[in-house]
């Protein structure tokens, strides 16, 4: 996926940065072998114990896609475990870049305390998303938790229920989203975001509990290429912000703008033609706006 995002006030002249999406980890689970732990395949491996809990690589038929670790079962005899993934950024995260943490979850009625997310150098639990099902008699809930210990939730998906999950994250805020939909987000900042190094996944399988299952991982980045101006010009009586951007021939382009850098409006679509095209925001000089073109095929 390409970004042009612009940044400014309304009613000045700005720079765009063209972003491309750089891919730095997946997995699928199928170079997995089915009923064996998913430990020692691509990079993943447990924190702990030598007894401790690991994710068993299972495949029903009608259930997510193909293979896909199974947090319901656990493949050696311990209450819980905790499953880290380098996933490409064992150095820390840049934080000039954004990073997207996507995943699909399957959640039962008695998952609980399961997470998922990122690691970090100086706490294995960095920013993740925790789920509680019923099991604790909560009613079921999700959260977002941080390394400050802030805490943002949303409502239980509900039992048995696939969902798509994806983190954003920048120096500024992060933000979870459940199919589409933005569900929590916190502040976030540089030196904190630089230090999450990995992928991080919490297993509970006390007591009758368990983590749900999680397939279709994937980790991407968002690297800076180039730098090009795009001309902003207010319309002062009709409130209208318009401005420019270089497009490619049968690519549809969302504008999107925000106040905040975490909430997303779809302003208008476009069809690429291979040249330059204009778009504007009929609501745009009454204050400060982000600007975002997401390019799709």
């Amino acid at each position: 996926m390409l970004k042009h995002i612009l940044t400014a006030t309304a009613a000045i002249s700005v720079m765009a940065i063209q972003v491309q999406a750089v891919t730095l980890f997946e997995e699928d689970f199928d170079k997995h072998n089915v009923g064996h732990g998913m430990n020692g395949i691509n990079g993943w491996s447990s924190v702990g114990n030598p007894n401790i809990a690991e994710v068993l690589v299972n495949n029903i038929p009608g259930v997510l896609n193909n293979n896909f670790g199974d947090g319901s079962f656990r493949f050696t005899p311990s209450d819980g475990g905790k499953h880290v993934n380098s996933a490409g950024i064992a150095g820390g995260m840049d934080p000039i870049k954004e990073y997207r943490l996507s995943w699909t979850w399957k959640n039962l009625d008695d998952s609980s305390s399961s997470e998922f997310g990122f690691g970090h150098i100086n706490s294995l639990q960095g920013t993740r998303l925790t789920m509680e099902g019923n099991f604790n008699a909560a009613a079921g809930h999700m959260r977002l938790r941080t390394m400050s210990g802030g805490e943002d939730g949303a409502g239980w998906p509900g039992d048995g229920a696939v969902n798509d999950y994806e983190m954003v994250i920048n120096s500024n805020t992060v933000a979870v989203f459940r199919d589409g939909v933005q569900v929590a987000g916190a502040p976030m900042d540089a030196a904190t975001m630089a230090g999450h190094n990995g992928i991080y996944w919490w297993i509970d399988t006390s007591a009758g509990r368990d983590s749900g299952q999680i397939d279709n991982i994937v980790l991407s980045d968002s690297t800076p290429e180039n730098i090009q101006p795009v001309t902003i010009a207010t319309g002062a009586v009709d409130n209208v912000v318009r401005f420019e951007f270089e497009s490619q021939a049968g690519f549809d382009y969302t504008v999107e703008g925000s106040a905040n850098l975490v909430d997303w409006t779809p302003i208008s679509t476009l069809h690429g033609q291979g040249g330059t095209e204009t778009a504007s925001d009929p609501a745009g000089s009454d204050s400060d706006k982000v600007y975002r073109v997401v390019e799709g095929q």
